[in-house]
């Protein structure tokens, strides 16, 4: 599925937050914010992306009060990538989530790209190789 009202392909980025306990949510997701910016000006306009972390809060919330369930946190995660073109997975730290989207994504016949090795292939392949949403 994609959204009819996006004019450029997305790629949905892929990156730690509770992780294997090296780093810290808050340090998980300033990582995550920093990686994702350092890609849009990498991008030049040509691409958008989507980071967990720039919208994370209320998630996270609901997920500290029992409201979400991991596994709930990750079909939200599963829907948003079946709406994106490309899938960038960091590991700075091993995390089971990175690994559940990473596999979700290949099973929906989504490319999957390591961050940092590939992401000029990932930028490439998004630009020139994927047909424009809508």
């Amino acid at each position: 599925m994609t959204d009819t009202w996006r004019i450029r392909p997305r790629i949905y980025i892929s990156h730690p937050i509770r992780g294997d306990g090296r780093g810290t949510i808050s340090e998980n997701i300033r990582r995550a914010l920093s990686v994702v910016t350092g890609l849009r000006l990498l991008a030049d306009d040509r691409v958008d992306f989507y980071c967990p972390a720039e919208h994370d809060e209320p998630l996270q919330i609901a997920w500290r009060k029992g409201m979400l369930s991991v596994e709930q946190l990750l079909e939200i995660d599963y829907e948003i990538i079946k709406r994106c073109q490309a899938l960038i997975f960091c590991n700075w730290e091993r995390s089971e989530g990175v690994e559940k989207e990473k596999e979700f994504a290949e099973a929906q016949g989504i490319k999957t790209f390591h961050f940092p090795t590939q992401i000029k292939e990932a930028l490439d392949y998004v630009c020139n190789e994927t047909k424009t949403p809508g």
